[in-house]
């Protein structure tokens, strides 16, 4: 009986423990947020400045998350060219979003002179980390988190739902490489280093809270 009596207590004692996890409160809603965010990601439109071997100083822009990027390191002359390129294009091979070959192409129209280029094709890693938009690929490159929340409303209902408005603070948090990509451009900075004040709704399911943007 003593033995029956303990496991009802324990028993009741998780119960009550799941359902003080899911009583609106700072960390659950920062918590909640977090996750949503994370999986959204921050990705903007980011390009590399191809130099063109066999036309002088004429560059083209290409988008970082296009599926193939093809560049020579020197031109018909035989100089170097597309050093930051390259080293940009290098960094992101290391992180395993693009894959590197080789191949030739003439030097110039009916010429029978060839010049070596680089291909870097995107992988599935890569795939992952690009945003198709209309005008050009948008790269992710980290995430925001909270920084603090600021204050919540008392859940209440809404169309069928319950739900509670957060205002919070939030930062950028980059991935890893993003300081070395920016570094190798020349220290471009991203215009995110600031904590932006946000709102969020946030929406009672049978699976927790869960931010109203993740349910579109």
């Amino acid at each position: 009986m003593k033995k029956t009596v303990t496991l009802s207590l324990i028993a009741a004692a998780v119960l009550m423990a799941g359902c003080s996890d899911n009583k609106p409160s700072n960390s659950l809603f920062e918590k909640t947020i977090n996750q949503y965010a994370k999986k959204q990601g921050i990705c903007l439109p980011l390009v590399l400045n191809v130099q063109n071997p066999s036309a002088g100083d004429s560059f083209t822009q290409v988008p970082i998350g296009a599926p193939e990027i093809k560049l020579a390191e020197k031109d018909s002359k035989g100089n170097n060219i597309n050093k930051t390129a390259l080293k940009q294009l290098d960094i992101l091979e290391k992180e395993d979003f693009y894959e590197k070959s080789k191949e030739t192409m003439p030097a110039a129209p009916n010429s029978d002179e060839t010049i070596k280029i680089l291909v870097y094709k995107l992988t599935e890693k890569g795939e992952k980390q690009t945003r198709a938009k209309e005008r050009m690929p948008h790269f992710c490159i980290g995430h925001q988190e909270v920084n603090k929340i600021n204050w919540y409303t008392e859940p209440s209902p809404s169309n069928g739902m319950t739900v509670s408005r957060v205002s919070y603070e939030a930062k950028f948090v980059p991935e890893k490489w993003v300081g070395n990509l920016l570094k190798a451009g020349g220290n471009a900075k991203l215009p995110l280093d600031e904590v932006r004040v946000q709102t969020a709704t946030l929406v009672k399911t049978s699976d927790g809270w869960k931010d109203s943007r993740e349910l579109r």
